[in-house]
């Protein structure tokens, strides 16, 4: 009698296993966002380790760290983590000690590369590059520089279906900082 009640449990639950089945595709979801968790802990892990270090620095050199200088930090702490990385693709922007702009991207393990333009990266790198490409022309003002990173980010996204919900343009001159937050599409 107990072995009958069993099976009959078991039938009776057999929706419930189908729903279970019919659910695989949200667990295979929630699986592949785990990069994205990595990602966000990685982020998180990097940006603690260069704050430290640039107080750190700030405090021992009594300066602040140029843009090249900061480069350097960071490329450094993401090679000590070359066999464990931080799942990062840093760029890093300022005004040099004359006030040039300064432009510097790298990879997860801290390969650098130095722009005389301007750099891309994430999972919308390769289309970024190339609108950067068409729209970008040397002599820009801060105005015509916004509207272009804008038009860039806005139209390279609108391409990549992992990408989207709009990003912050930040415009670095010598009178400050200014942060411009777009909105793109959001599906």
């Amino acid at each position: 009698v107990s072995t009958q009640s069993t099976w009959e449990a078991v039938v009776s639950t057999q929706s419930t296993w189908e729903a279970v089945v019919s659910t695989q595709s949200t667990w295979e979801a929630v699986v592949s966002t785990q990069s994205t968790w990595e990602a966000v802990v990685s982020t998180q892990s990097t940006w603690e380790a260069v704050v430290s270090t640039q107080s750190t620095w700030g405090l021992r050199e009594n300066r602040e760290m140029s843009p090249k200088t900061f480069t350097v930090v960071v490329s450094n702490l993401l090679y000590s983590k070359r066999f464990g990385p931080y799942f990062v693709e840093p760029i890093i922007a300022g005004l040099d000690e004359k006030g040039e702009p300064f432009v510097a991207g790298m990879d997860l393990i801290g390969a650098t590369e130095i722009a005389p333009n301007f750099i891309t990266g994430g999972t919308t790198e390769d289309e970024l590059t190339g609108t950067a490409e068409n729209m970008w022309k040397e002599g820009l003002g801060p105005e015509e520089l916004q509207e272009t990173i804008s038009q860039t980010l806005l139209s390279a996204v609108d391409r990549d279906c992992l990408a989207g919900w709009g990003g912050v343009v930040y415009i670095i001159t010598d009178k400050g900082v200014r942060e411009v937050e777009l909105i793109g599409r959001q599906d």
